[in-house]
């Protein structure tokens, strides 16, 4: 099994690779990355995985960010 798959889970390693994204990549770029909080909504919707989990595997710091990121995005 690939790194990515066993680090980030099925679900992510389908949308980071559809960027041209590896786990490294993931994690290098900046918590605030313009496709960071899609990859994060996407899987919200998807699975019943927790803030943490997201925060954790898309590398965007800490939980309550990610909440915060993604209730923004709701409100444009």
């Amino acid at each position: 099994m690939s790194r990515t798959v066993v680090a980030f889970g099925k679900l992510t390693a389908k949308r980071a690779p559809r960027r041209g994204w590896s786990v490294d990549e993931l994690e290098r770029r900046r918590k605030a990355d313009g496709e960071k909080p899609k990859i994060d909504r996407r899987l919200r919707a998807e699975t019943t995985k927790t803030w943490g989990w997201l925060a954790d595997r898309v590398a965007m710091g800490t939980v309550g960010y990610v909440a915060e990121t993604l209730r923004k995005d709701n409100e444009f």
